[in-house]
């Protein structure tokens, strides 16, 4: 039986990396032109790309190539892959963004081409999610191709061919393309003994050929390469695509290894170099997030019109941006100007439509209950949260306090605002505030007529550290280390040892190309000065500065009556090149687990060091070293994505500051004219959070940590007026706290409709049903552990639907 090959044509296009995204353009016009007429001139030619976003370039610049597309999509001859908006990063986007890839990649085929990819594709990406498996077979694909991490990068991947086993037991069939992705010319005709080689008469192989990254695909040339060894006896060539690959595997019966695992790693350096574009992310996911979920129940409660097309735009933005050159940080610096102002517009567009829905809500609301100036809170999150918030508003009394809805005064503590400028008429103040689920809450800012004292929470400060009732943290004021962090509650100290800012040699390209670890630290940040910045009844905060050669950081650690955590807020001034900067915090237990947040999950991994993809949050869990109870130390963040934990250490990179777009072999001499990356000015906040138990332990959550931090409590003034609703309301929640309700938004195919999507997050199978609310709407539905759902919500009925918003099948 001959050995059998499938030589997929295809065209790997970067729209952005080491062009602009304009020539992007270009290079996506010339290729599917070159496309189109190799499809006319070979009879069995076929050819494969992916990239919903790319298809919708050509609509716009020329509706003639795209309809000749259209065409040799109807005859067989080009195939639809992918089914995304274009092939991401696959660890830094959230869950959601990977979602969104889907609904508008897949609707977006199903609209002008009248089918939807069936195998997902990311032969590019720097490695791969281990949620990936569940989504893509919500959003009709079974199968999966790839190409990084390569055998040589992780060996335990059984196979060019395998089942790729998700965290939630999902599976797809998976192929990781040999060699290359882009075999063209001397390379195609070197490496097809390789490839003939390693196909074998019980399991078909798959060829890629084209030229790539630039666009090109495949060449005359080529195809008549593969045009003589179709000629041979010892292989059956056929041009072909991965649909037709896997259709055949599925018909052999073939049983492939399976792999439960994510399919690490690849490029390292990827998932911390370049600040700026992987905040912009964060702040963009977490703001058109919000401003769905307000604009929904704005639309419900008001005339305010859901602006559907603006944030389908928005979104596409924030998708594009997360191409993997360029959310990895490797493109051109020009890129990135102009993929700043992509996240610009979709960040403006999320902070407009959240506003305009908050505020049109907030006219309906009777404001009314107490005397003074009403303040409305607002909650994006599916639970209720109790939590210290700051407000400016202009006052021009003597003196302030907050009030709730029965009139109780609250502790309030008063700062300078944020303009420099005479007091008397603008005022900043703090206050610890309770907010219903999905919902807002009143509260009153009157004069004080009345001295409260201190609350008993209140917190201590003094040079070295600060204490609250739950919490008392200490630094060295010589060299501003974090020395102890005392959960009084739990009775034990939480470091094993400081915790510090250390900066390490990084001598790698902008991938971090073959490097897996960062372990050669040459300083610390060190000669501190400190200052008590507050310390009043609701929180305090001391700002520590220290140096490092050139560079400075500024961290104002901050504790509040009442909480469980300490935040920092940070600002560091970055002039190294060629180093990366870390913050570490040595935990004191010892059989440690560490756990990181990944997209719509969380995953376990060694604590050998290794850097590894993380989101919102990092956890270590193990035995405390004194007294032997289970505890541990979660470290959330609003901007960072890579971590390493070595031994019982958590370490987030903070940044790296290799060249833009720097590649191995070429190396970089004095002299050479290129910029650095990550140089000057960034902020950054992180949380730290001590708990009994693991992750999602009694009152204790790890994934609500991360989300509190990313989606923080609005405050806005209002004025007093009547109306309907009530100065109290929540429209949406869970009855169990591991299920969060992550999306509220407007259905695409209706206006009168609504798409809710709730995940667990515990990694649990949950014995009971968890009961939903939303809107008047009131279900329950089971989830078990890792478990994305999807419902629609219209005419009183609820339906359980896949991610591309259709009606499940039983």
């Amino acid at each position: 039986m001959k050995k059998e090959i499938f030589a997929v044509g295809n065209a790997h296009l970067d729209p952005v990396w080491l062009w602009q995204w304009g020539e992007g353009l270009q290079a996506a016009r010339a290729t599917f032109q070159s496309a189109l007429d190799r499809i006319a001139e070979h009879d069995e030619f076929v050819f494969t790309c992916a990239g919903s976003g790319i298809y919708q370039w050509i609509e716009i610049t020329d509706p003639q190539m795209f309809r000749e597309i259209q065409r040799a999509v109807e005859e067989g001859r080009w195939v639809l892959v992918g089914g995304w908006w274009l092939q991401p990063d696959c660890n830094i986007p959230s869950g959601e963004s990977f979602v969104r890839h889907s609904l508008y990649g897949q609707r977006y085929l199903l609209e002008k081409f009248g089918r939807c990819a069936t195998v997902g594709y990311n032969v590019d990406s720097f490695g791969h999610s281990w949620s990936l498996p569940q989504i893509l077979r919500k959003s009709g694909m079974d199968s999966y191709v790839f190409m990084r991490p390569g055998p040589h990068e992780n060996p335990d991947i059984p196979g060019r061919l395998f089942r790729w086993e998700g965290l939630d037991g999902s599976s797809v069939l998976a192929f990781q393309i040999p060699y290359q992705y882009n075999l063209e010319g001397e390379r195609l005709a070197q490496r097809w003994e390789d490839i003939v080689e390693e196909a074998n008469d019980q399991q078909p192989m798959m060829l890629f050929y084209g030229v790539g990254n630039h666009g090109g695909g495949p060449t005359k040339a080529s195809i008549a390469f593969l045009d003589e060894k179709k000629k041979g006896d010892e292989v059956s060539l056929r041009f072909s695509s991965p649909e037709e690959y896997f259709a055949r595997v599925r018909k052999l019966g073939i049983t492939p290894p399976v792999y439960p695992n994510e399919l690490q790693h690849h490029a390292s350096g990827c998932y911390s170099v370049h600040s700026e574009i992987k905040r912009d992310n964060r702040q963009a996911e977490a703001a058109l997030e919000a401003a769905e979920k307000w604009a929904v129940i704005a639309a419900a409660n008001t005339e305010y019109a859901y602006p559907a097309q603006e944030l389908t735009r928005a979104w596409q933005g924030v998708l594009f941006n997360q191409f993997h050159d360029i959310m990895a940080g490797t493109s051109l610096e020009s890129a990135y100007i102009q993929a700043k102002n992509l996240h610009g517009y979709a960040l403006q567009l999320g902070d407009e439509v959240g506003e305009f829905a908050r505020q049109a809500i907030a006219g309906q609301i009777d404001t009314t209950r107490q005397e003074g100036v009403p303040l409305i809170l607002w909650n994006s999150t599916s639970w209720p949260r109790t939590e210290v918030v700051t407000a400016e508003l202009q006052w021009r009394e003597q003196e302030i306090e907050v009030v709730d809805l029965e009139g109780n005064p609250i502790p309030t503590q008063v700062m300078a605002p944020e303009a420099a400028i005479a007091p008397g008429s603008r005022v900043k103040i703090a206050f610890p505030a309770t907010v219903p689920a999905l919902g807002y809450r009143g509260y009153w800012a009157v004069p004080k007529v009345r001295t409260t004292g201190n609350d008993p929470s209140a917190v201590i400060v003094r040079t070295n550290g600060m204490e609250n009732q739950y919490l008392r943290v200490e630094f060295d004021v010589a060299t501003g280390a974090l020395i102890s962090l005392f959960d009084k509650t739990l009775g034990l100290e939480m470091l094993a040892s400081p915790g510090r800012a250390v900066v390490c040699d990084d001598d790698s390209d902008t991938w971090s190309h073959g490097v897996f670890s960062f372990p050669n630290q040459v300083g610390q940040f060190d000669g501190a000065e400190v200052r008590i910045m507050e310390a009043g009844p609701v929180r305090g905060r001391i700002r520590i500065i220290t140096k490092f050669q050139n560079s400075t950081l500024r961290q104002d650690y901050i504790l509040a009556a009442g909480c469980r955590y300490l935040d920092c807020q940070a600002t560091i001034d970055w002039r190294e090149q060629h180093q990366l900067m870390k913050l570490t915090f040595p935990v004191n237990v010892t059989e440690p687990t560490a756990t990181y947040e990944i997209a719509y999950g969380h995953i376990t991994r060694p604590c050998d060091g290794e850097e590894e993809p993380g989101q919102r949050w990092v956890d270590l869990t193990g035995t405390h070293r004194a007294s032997g109870t289970t505890c541990g130390l979660t470290l959330a963040n609003d901007c960072k994505y890579s971590f390493d934990i070595t031994d019982s250490e958590i370490r987030m990179t903070v940044l790296r500051s290799p060249a833009y777009a720097h590649h191995i072999p070429r190396r970089l001499e004095p002299g050479d004219e290129v910029e650095y990356i990550d140089q000057g000015q960034q902020r950054f906040a992180y949380r730290l959070l001590p708990h009994r138990g693991g992750i999602s332990s009694g009152e204790f959550s790890a994934p609500r940590a991360g989300v509190e931090l990313n989606s923080p409590l609005v405050v806005r003034e209002d004025y007093r007026h009547s109306g309907p609703l009530a100065p109290e309301a929540s429209f949406g929640s869970t009855s169990q706290p591991q299920v969060h309700l992550a999306v509220v938004k407007q259905a695409e195919d209706g206006q009168q409709a609504i798409v809710i999507r709730a995940w667990e997050t515990s990694g649990q199978d949950l014995a009971e049903p968890v009961a939903i609310s939303v809107m008047g709407y009131r279900f329950t539905a089971k989830f078990l552990a890792h478990e994305i759902k999807t419902f629609l919500l219209s005419q009183g009925l609820v339906t359980e639907t896949d991610l591309l918003e259709r009606p499940l099948t039983d």
